[in-house]
């Protein structure tokens, strides 16, 4: 596809599902929800290659209650998987060889994520860190397992009363 492969770009997403999809070679993201999303699962995917953008993308103004779990990502022209909102889980999903980050937790603009669990996922061979978390608050990183990334396995930066632990790098 010259385009995205699955997305939903405006409005309001809720209590919806990307499940158990095969998406390959698209040139933006291949499974991705770019505006409010509450209440949303994307679970069981395998996206394997994107040219310039992440192969899971889900953040937005508010975005909460939103799960991502079991996918496989692979070659992201950018990041495994980018998630931004809040009260929200990313966890059992595999990514290899995304171009920067693994797991990239963190929202658009200067919105603050908060109360994020990102734990049990396997990043291996990140082009920057495998899990890089921004502006979050109230989060945990944890059980997680980051492998031959090019710059840092963990890099936070601004992530306020959370917990990092258990996490084999």
């Amino acid at each position: 596809c010259g385009g995205a492969g699955i997305t939903v770009r405006s409005g309001v997403s809720s209590d919806g599902a990307f499940s158990d999809n095969r998406v390959w070679a698209t040139h933006e993201m291949n499974v991705g929800v770019t505006s409010v999303a509450h209440g949303f699962t994307i679970r069981g995917n395998r996206c394997n290659y994107t040219q310039i953008a992440d192969n899971i993308t889900c953040y937005g103004d508010v975005s909460s209650g939103v799960t991502i779990t079991g996918n496989i990502c692979r070659d992201s022209g950018r990041n495994g998987i980018h998630f931004g909102g809040d009260d929200s889980v990313i966890s059992d999903n595999i990514v290899i060889g995304a171009a920067k980050y693994g797991i990239q937790l963190r929202q658009q603009g200067s919105d603050i994520s908060h109360g994020l669990n990102c734990t049990g996922n396997s990043i291996t061979g990140a082009g920057k860190s495998g899990i890089w978390a921004e502006d979050c608050e109230g989060s945990s990183i944890t059980s997680n397992v980051v492998r031959d990334c090019t710059e840092h396995g963990i890099w936070l930066k601004t992530v306020k009363h959370s917990t990092i632990a258990d996490n084999t790098i």
